[in-house]
């Protein structure tokens, strides 16, 4: 019976305890353990000579009640939060980035200058290398209705036979051209060097130097009629093709006319078509291969037409030297490919070409 009270009494301690920590409001868990001693096994022991006034008595060993508490354990209570309140607004600050200042540039007043190369014109020199007077290169006033060409230069014409371009003012230098009798031919300077036929006096010429003795003016004919702009009049009676600004003559090429049967069409024409490389095929113009005068010309520069039927001026790679100056095409105006290089840039689409 006193067991039993004894484990009541433990029991309401206990419960009490508990009662107390959670009405007090602590959350610590209060672990309490009740261990049974070893000793309170029941055990009855007998008297080896019992009384038999006295009943025999168990007895009875009262266990110790051992108590345990486990060390509390902290545990986080949320804060209350209120549903009225509004919302926390964490602030992010970004870190804006340095701002450099730069000049401004105004993209307009900025103006690209072009490079215009300088024009030189060429240096007429004397022996002395001093500068001398174009005009002074022939011995008369002759020189005074020669052609002028833009740049300067006096046209020239060669007299007879055969004049030797040389790289050098000497009847020994190199020979970098030969010019057939008739050819215009521009001068650009005198220079002193050999005698030829009693003069010392060498014209300065493209691509070298010719000798005076075998050079005189070149004075154009003059033309029926002068056209405003740039225009050109083919002389068929010289074989040169001379070129106009308004009523001035600027240049005059050696050509290859329309030979008999192929005559160059006489009269007033304009350039209507330009081609800077074609096939030349005279079975287009009625001609067809396998006749005797058939012909096919692959890669022709600088081809200008001016009357139907195929009449064009073009360049010439294809003839000799010496059939310049002589009417020997199938009608077209034929130049020197350079000759031709330059009325390409002077002419152009409505261009007047004059044949007489």
């Amino acid at each position: 019976m006193r067991v039993i009270a004894a484990g009541l009494a433990v029991f309401l301690v206990v419960t009490g305890i508990l009662f107390f920590q959670v009405s007090s409001g602590h959350s610590d868990a209060v672990a309490i353990a009740v261990v049974a001693s070893p000793e309170s096994t029941s055990t009855t022991t007998l008297s080896s000579s019992p009384s038999p006034t006295q009943a025999a008595q168990p007895t009875l060993a009262v266990p110790t009640a051992t108590m345990m508490i486990a060390p509390p354990i902290a545990t986080a209570t949320p804060a209350p939060v209120d549903p009225t309140a509004p919302p926390i607004v964490t602030e992010v600050v970004v870190e804006e980035p340095e701002v450099v200042a730069t000049e401004a540039v105004d993209v307009e007043s900025v103006v690209e200058v072009p490079v215009i190369e300088p024009v030189i014109e060429p240096e007429i020199v004397d022996e002395d290398d001093s500068v001398a007077a174009l005009a002074a290169v022939g011995v008369s006033d002759a020189w005074s209705g020669a052609i002028m060409t833009p740049n300067g230069g006096l046209i020239g014409m060669v007299m007879s036979g055969l004049a030797n371009v040389r790289a050098l003012p000497a009847v020994d230098a190199e020979v970098i051209e030969e010019l057939q009798a008739g050819w215009p031919v521009a001068i650009y300077g005198v220079s002193a060097g050999d005698a030829v036929s009693e003069t010392d006096i060498w014209y300065q010429v493209s691509g070298g130097y010719v000798s005076a003795a075998l050079v005189q003016p070149f004075v154009p004919r003059e033309p029926a009629t002068y056209y405003s702009g740039h225009w050109v009049d083919v002389d068929l009676t010289g074989n040169v093709a001379v070129a106009y600004i308004d009523d001035i003559p600027v240049n005059a090429v050696v050509i290859i006319s329309g030979k008999p049967g192929f005559e160059t069409p006489i009269g007033e024409h304009t350039i209507f078509a330009r081609v800077e490389s074609e096939t030349l095929d005279s079975a287009t113009v009625g001609t067809p291969q396998g006749d005797p005068e058939y012909y096919y010309l692959p890669d022709v520069p600088h081809t200008q037409y001016f009357a139907a039927g195929g009449f064009a001026i073009h360049a010439n790679y294809w003839s000799d030297p010496w059939e310049f100056g002589s009417a020997t095409s199938h009608g077209c105006v034929n130049m020197l490919e350079e000759d031709a290089a330059w009325f390409w840039s002077f002419l152009d689409i409505g261009s007047v070409v004059s044949v007489g």
